[in-house]
């Protein structure tokens, strides 16, 4: 028997075994990510402690707030650095308010040096701490207009546009992946708007995700990354996401099915990020351990505290 066919009959055994094997598929998706750089193993009792760990400076920053008001807590935590300005209409009093320097919300020193430690600190993590740099104060918005945390929609984005390095972040404004709809009746024509009432997106852009033939939303103009970020909201308000909204921005451990991260309470991020999943917004049989991983890896959960506090 030649080496080619040993080979042959090989792979066919592969092939079959990943088929019939669930497991099996699922551990080589997952490594295939993990070799990509998109996802790293870490454990989700580990995830927890960070979390509670880190939640006593975040605390602070909040009841600081709640006492004496967000100029106490400008004045301790401001170094300088990014504004916001609010724009739901229930919030009309913080609209001269700043949100505060992201860095040091973030301590990103800190967080570097955990990912280092870990061994995992590349140059992909760097390009995710300068998107969120750049973005997040979209992010922040659509928290405030909707409730839905903030560092769900920055992982998303993290994750769905590459960092912002993706092929539709780059030529469409789309950052989250959101796709356009056949028309009704037609024949490969695309609507944008069909789906999701009140999208503002501009168009479709042909781009192989699922099949070759899979459209994705365009959007517009110098506005274009912002109208990404709102229609992502739109989205999210689908009845299919609503459980993703039982898990509010909390100190607490929420309970949670054990299948979803292998222990039976996760930090309200953890609980979200499996309502996205179990909505159906990707076919990554992973997505929910990505989402969350971003999440406490960069620490972005502080940028819900921080928001949280400037509404008290």
């Amino acid at each position: 028997m030649n080496k080619s066919l040993l080979i042959l009959i090989f792979c066919l055994l592969f092939i079959l075994l990943f088929l019939l094997n669930p497991g099996l598929r699922e551990d080589f998706i997952r490594g295939t990510q993990v070799a990509r750089g998109f996802f790293y193993e870490w454990e989700p009792e580990e995830m927890v402690a960070d979390f509670q760990r880190g939640i006593i400076r975040a605390k602070k920053i909040s009841d600081l707030a709640y006492e004496k008001g967000w100029e106490a807590v400008g004045a301790e935590i401001i170094q300088g650095g990014d504004t916001l300005q609010l724009r739901r209409p229930l919030f009309e009093k913080e609209k001269e308010r700043q949100f505060p320097n992201l860095y040091s919300v973030l301590d990103t020193v800190n967080i570097i040096a955990g990912l280092k430690k870990e061994g995992v600190w590349n140059g992909s993590w760097a390009d995710r701490l300068r998107y969120v740099g750049r973005y997040h104060q979209l992010a922040v918005a659509e928290m405030l207009e909707s409730g839905i945390p903030a560092s769900i929609t920055l992982a998303q984005a993290l994750c769905e546009s590459n960092a912002g390095k993706g092929t539709l972040a780059r030529e469409a404004n789309n950052h989250f992946g959101v796709k356009c709809r056949l028309k009704s009746g037609g024949r490969n024509q695309w609507e944008a708007n069909d789906y999701f009432p009140g999208s503002i997106a501009c168009g479709c852009l042909q781009h192989a995700d699922d099949n070759k033939w899979d459209h994705f939303r365009v959007y517009c103009g110098d506005q274009g990354v912002a109208d990404s970020f709102a229609d992502h909201t739109r989205v999210l308000e689908n009845p299919r996401y609503e459980r993703l909204y039982g898990y509010q921005v909390s100190d607490t451990l929420y309970l949670i099915d054990k299948s979803w991260f292998g222990v039976e309470a996760v930090p309200y991020y953890a609980g979200a990020a499996a309502m996205l999943k179990a909505g159906g917004y990707a076919t990554d049989p992973m997505y929910h351990w990505t989402i969350a991983g971003i999440i406490d890896r960069l620490q972005l959960w502080r940028i819900d505290f921080a928001v949280m506090s400037m509404l008290n």
